[in-house]
């Protein structure tokens, strides 16, 4: 059964030849690989043309910058395998990962996707960093309501990288193409998306098919405040998708603990009063007393040295404190 790995990249050259050998040394050989440049200005073509003259089962399509989502549905578009498996351009894949899981797949018809944990490096695969993603990595349970663990952590964040899933291309059929309109949180919308619809995930949490993913200055996840809007406007989709009480409740205070993150950056970054109108906003609707002393108390934070309010939003986000 051939899987189809889709690479979107953007002005990632230096780190193309790194991304593919994890794909060329799998102990799976029936892959196939589309790499959807997605508008580069770098070396980029380069790189791919001498790819795909080196391994048959590299190509490449070319298309004016669109974003992740767009270069994704591009390369699902032009794939042609039963399975697919994402890899975004600067990460690397785990040498057994798909053959272990298109095993698992094949034995089990009703499984949709199997996912792999993540450790994030630097420089190296062999350099681990200790951040981890949050959270526990069950799979999906018996029903659709909160007693699902895979639904009820997949609600509290995101849980797997884009590269941790394999994904049966019937999944992908049913759940329909990422949402383009979305730059950041999009993987995390599709993974809500295929619970939504009922398909089935299994957790793989052997060690040694977790994803390398390479934490650098240019990875888009630094952008802390747009990281948490793009939260903000998917926990707002999700909002009117959940027939479980319990499962809206959660998805609420989550929602409200975003606005009031997006609070604090926004005072951060020179938008007082937009700050200090979410935090309002945010700590009325939980009844959160620290985050209404937060946001009186945000102006004069807003000073040389806002590691001080840094400090301070860390100590308040981390318990709750109502009225």
């Amino acid at each position: 059964m051939t899987v189809s790995v889709v690479v979107p990249t953007y002005n990632c050259g230096r780190f193309l030849p790194d991304a593919l050998e994890s794909l060329r040394t799998q102990t799976y050989a029936d892959w196939e690989c589309i790499v959807v440049d997605d508008g580069s200005t770098d070396d980029t073509p380069g790189v791919l043309q001498a790819a795909a003259a080196n391994d048959g089962r590299v190509r490449y399509v070319s298309q004016t910058n669109r974003g992740p989502s767009a270069a994704r549905n591009r390369g699902i578009a032009e794939s042609a395998g039963e399975y697919i498996q994402f890899l975004d351009a600067d990460d690397l894949l785990p040498p057994t990962k798909l053959q272990a899981q298109v095993h698992a797949m094949e034995t089990d018809s009703s499984i949709g996707i199997v996912y792999s944990d993540a450790r994030f490096f630097r420089d190296s695969a062999a350099d681990l960093i200790r951040f981890r993603v949050r959270g526990p990595r069950p799979s999906t349970g018996p029903d659709g309501s909160s007693r699902d663990p895979l639904l009820g952590a997949l609600i509290h964040n995101n849980i797997m990288v884009v590269e941790g899933p394999l994904i049966r291309r019937s999944v992908i059929t049913t759940v329909g193409p990422f949402e383009e309109s979305l730059a950041r949180m999009e993987d995390w919308q599709y993974w809500l998306r295929c619970a939504l619809a009922g398909v089935r995930f299994v957790a793989d949490s052997v060690e040694e098919r977790a994803i390398r993913v390479r934490a650098h200055h240019d990875s888009s996840a630094r952008n802390e405040l747009a990281m948490q809007t793009s939260e903000l406007v998917v926990r707002q989709w999700l909002d009117g998708r959940l027939d479980d009480r319990g499962l809206r409740q959660q998805n609420e205070l989550r929602t409200q603990e975003t606005l009031a993150r997006i609070g604090v950056l926004e005072g951060r970054d020179g938008q007082l009063m937009v700050g200090v109108r979410n935090l309002l906003t945010a700590g009325v609707a939980n009844r959160r007393l620290d985050w209404l002393l937060l946001a009186c108390v945000l102006p004069i934070l807003r000073m040389p040295g806002s590691g001080r309010m840094l400090a301070l939003r860390r100590r308040l986000l981390r318990r709750p404190r109502m009225w």
